[in-house]
């Protein structure tokens, strides 16, 4: 509680965004018991700062919306890439996944500045603040996953940022990455 309504610290370590993703799984589990996880991330991008509650309801989507509509076992998977311009952060389940039609109409949605997502609120508000802090090379990316659900993909550039891994001024003026 104390960590979702602290707004004084508008950024915190990757690590302590994690650490309340894990009690968030292990509180989950203890009512799904079917359900899974495992976490990969490399210990250095435990420091890197990011944007609070950025990749928590991610992962709470996966399991509310991939995992509990299925009636056999759950896996949610979250794992950390750091390349040398970015960090990226890819979310899976093994849920029931979406068709490619509807992936691309989720993917065109987060890109619509006026929609506000019409239905994936949470998602298309993540990919909307990265963009804002960030610029157009941050944001979120779907797919199918090789889990069998869906796959999301968060990038953050390290570009654009100060010391402490805020964003400089003018964030969509940030570097381009290559994808």
């Amino acid at each position: 509680y104390r960590y979702t309504t602290r707004v004084d610290q508008p950024f915190v370590k990757l690590s302590e965004e994690l650490s309340l993703i894990l009690n968030y799984l292990e509180i989950y589990k203890m009512q799904i018991h079917r359900l899974s996880y495992r976490l990969d991330m490399p210990d250095t991008m435990g420091r890197f700062p990011i944007p609070r509650l950025i990749v928590q309801p991610i992962v709470e989507n996966a399991v509310r919306y991939g995992i509990e509509a299925k009636e056999d076992a759950g896996e949610v998977r979250i794992t950390g890439i750091e390349h040398e311009r970015a960090i990226l952060i890819v979310v899976e389940d093994s849920g029931y996944g979406l068709s490619p039609e509807e992936l691309a109409d989720l993917g065109a949605r987060m890109e619509d500045e006026s929609s506000d997502g019409r239905g994936s609120y949470g998602l298309w508000n993540i990919h909307q603040r990265l963009r804002t802090l960030y610029g157009e090379e941050a944001g979120l990316v779907f797919a199918k996953s090789p889990l069998g659900g869906l796959l999301v993909r968060l990038t953050i550039p390290k570009t654009g940022q100060q010391q402490d891994g805020t964003p400089n001024e003018g964030g969509r003026d940030a570097g381009r990455i290559d994808r």
